[in-house]
């Protein structure tokens, strides 16, 4: 297996309103090929839906291969709402994902749980070790809580690492070097790693 087969691929998407059906089957594509790595993974930002979700997002996990979902709800707060669904089937992520993209509906959260604060448990008003900005980027670009990442062993830390040097290196590129929040987000995330 290949060093990039080891880092797996982070899909990042953005989708306006109304989803397309070549749109929509590209996020079928790339769900239905996602392999068991836990920084592979598809995050889809939908733009102008007549709802409040911001974003719906996706990995692979376990012998079964089952799939991890969540969704950010926009709550008028700096910061969305996340819920997650674990241990979904292929064809119930997909369903849930048409509902989302295509259909503009909201899926029923009574049995996902509320990962909100997990996510930015740390102090906001602190900007030392993985912040709640910092935390939120991170799920964002690799598909990772802190816990996911302190339980990972030396080898995946090592290939995580590179990535996050990689992502760091094509912030400052896009950016032209200048300083913004997104390469100051992807500067911490080399530095706590």
């Amino acid at each position: 297996m290949s060093e990039k087969d080891l880092e797996g691929i982070s899909y990042n998407e953005t989708v306006k309103y109304p989803c397309s059906s070549n749109d929509f089957k590209r996020f079928e594509d790339i769900i239905a090929g996602l392999r068991e790595l836990s920084y592979e993974h598809l995050v889809v930002e939908l733009e102008s839906y007549p709802n409040p979700l911001q974003f719906i997002q996706t990995i692979r996990y376990g012998n079964d291969e089952h799939f991890m979902i969540e969704v950010g709800i926009d709550t008028g707060k700096e910061k969305p709402q996340i819920f997650r669904s674990e241990k979904q089937s292929l064809d119930d992520c997909i369903s849930i994902f048409r509902t989302v993209c295509v259909n503009a509906g909201v899926p029923d959260f009574s049995k996902w749980e509320d990962v909100t604060e997990e996510i930015a448990h740390a102090d906001c008003d602190s900007r030392e070790g993985f912040y709640p900005e910092l935390a939120a980027y991170v799920l964002k670009i690799f598909g990772l809580t802190e816990q996911a990442i302190q339980s990972m062993d030396e080898e995946e830390l090592d290939a995580l690492y590179e990535k996050a040097c990689d992502n760091e290196a094509d912030v400052a590129f896009k950016h032209n070097g200048e300083p913004c929040e997104e390469l100051n987000l992807a500067a911490d995330f080399v530095d706590w790693l």
